[in-house]
């Protein structure tokens, strides 16, 4: 069947809402169901990409204002960052981005010291430690700690030796577009990569389950026509993640079993579905039997009527019979009495 001449957006609503709709998505080509599943795959990275993109100019925001009127001055001279501080600093912030910040440039740092700080950093999903010569960043998005040196940071991005006041002036002019659009870039490419690995495993499952059901309940289905309804039955999931991504990332609201409710939707769906397309599929069984029915019912009248028709000629020709031969034999008279006269 061909591809459904309707915008993405209609596909969208169609498919959380009519059920009906999916006996045309399972009938559609192949292509027609990856396209929508790449589609969908856009749309969950774009929205995710440009969320994270705010809260880092957010937090890049924040982080200006801090180095303005809290922080105390740095700088950073071959390899080794100085901060003017006798003591490490420390910021802990649950409520914006569920975070610590550690900060420790002393020259000596004890191994029971850096357990300290590697301990209160495993309790946040987002945290960095500075020390003298490395960083050690945790995101909730790779979800593991990565540790390297400055040098090897500013060495890959040519920057040199700077301080307080050159990163100040530096983020507040207008070159910070070039890192933004960099940064959304960035995300757009792995958000991509992360989201079509997950997107693609969380498929497979219901798409098995949804194919082994159907033939439970009489549906001979193709792979292809399963794969169609399974790209389609995860559309209110997807639409749920991204609302969730923009909430969680915006209040640092959290869903527990979030996950597991994303997928049993899946399954949801793709049962309901089939049942759904069963139910259209015997009904239409059913009006196709009365159509031949009424057929049969229409040839039997029409032999019925030819029969009628044919045995009112037959009498027909009976009656006339008679008067046929009364009318030969008077001409046969009157034919006899010519020649006599002649």
């Amino acid at each position: 069947m061909e591809e459904l001449k309707e915008p993405f957006y209609k596909k969208i609503i169609a498919s959380i809402k009519d059920f009906d709709k999916y006996q045309e998505f399972a009938t559609q080509n192949v292509n027609s169901g990856i396209k929508y599943f790449l589609k969908l795959l856009l749309l969950l990275t774009i929205v995710a990409a440009v969320t994270f993109t705010v809260k880092a100019g957010q937090t890049i925001t924040q982080t200006v204002n801090y180095l303005r009127n809290e922080s105390p001055n740095f700088k950073y001279e071959d390899g080794t960052l100085d901060v003017d501080s006798s003591e490490a600093i420390i910021y802990e912030d649950s409520n914006n981005f569920n975070g610590i910040i550690i900060v420790d440039t002393n020259s000596e740092i004890s191994e029971e010291k850096l357990s300290e700080y590697k301990k209160k950093l495993a309790l946040y999903n987002n945290g960095i430690l500075v020390l003298r010569e490395k960083i050690t960043v945790k995101n909730e998005l790779i979800n593991e700690e990565v540790t390297q040196t400055y040098k090897e940071i500013f060495t890959h991005y040519n920057i040199g030796n700077f301080d307080k006041e050159n990163i100040v002036s530096y983020i507040t002019t207008s070159k910070m577009i070039t890192v933004y659009t960099s940064i959304f870039l960035s995300l757009v490419l792995v958000f991509a990569m992360l989201y079509l690995l997950e997107l693609l495993l969380e498929a497979v499952t219901p798409m098995i389950f949804g194919y082994i059901a159907a033939r439970f309940i009489g549906l001979k289905l193709k792979a292809s026509n399963m794969f169609n309804i399974t790209v389609h039955a995860m559309t209110l999931s997807v639409v749920l993640r991204i609302f969730y991504i923009i909430i969680n990332v915006a209040t640092g609201f959290y869903i527990k079993y979030f996950d597991t409710m994303y997928i049993t939707l899946i399954y949801i769906y793709v049962i309901t579905a089939l049942f759904i397309i069963r139910s259209n599929l015997i009904k239409q069984q059913i009006e196709l039997m009365k159509i031949i029915e009424e057929q049969k019912n229409v040839k039997q009248e029409i032999k019925e009527q030819d029969n009628r028709e044919k045995e009112n000629n037959e009498e027909k020709e009976e009656k006339d019979k008679p008067k046929k031969e009364d009318k030969e034999e008077k001409d046969n008279n009157i034919g006899k009495e010519a020649n006599g006269e002649v």
